[in-house]
């Protein structure tokens, strides 16, 4: 079963939920970009191993349990949710 939405719907379910986060995770997601995109392009499938397209989300970036203080001038990290238009 499928579920269908806007793209301003979907825009409007990623503010909601980001507004709705504990500050605890709201916290380290300050300097995260999202961008959100219709389906997974062909590098994050197989950058995840995943050939059959069934991808919600990718994270790219340096995980927050892995940055120093050297990671300092490192572009921030990026959400990317995907809205599936299949």
């Amino acid at each position: 079963m499928s579920m269908h939405i806007s793209d301003d719907e979907f825009g409007r379910a990623i503010e909601q939920v980001l507004d709705d986060l504990p500050e605890r995770f709201a916290r380290v997601l300050e300097n995260v970009g999202i961008v959100v995109a219709d389906e997974p392009n062909e590098r994050e499938l197989v950058t995840m191993s995943n050939p059959c397209g069934e991808l919600l989300g990718l994270y790219e970036g340096i995980p927050i349990t892995k940055r120093t203080t050297g990671c300092s001038g490192v572009m921030p990290g990026r959400h990317h949710p995907v809205q599936g238009t299949a």
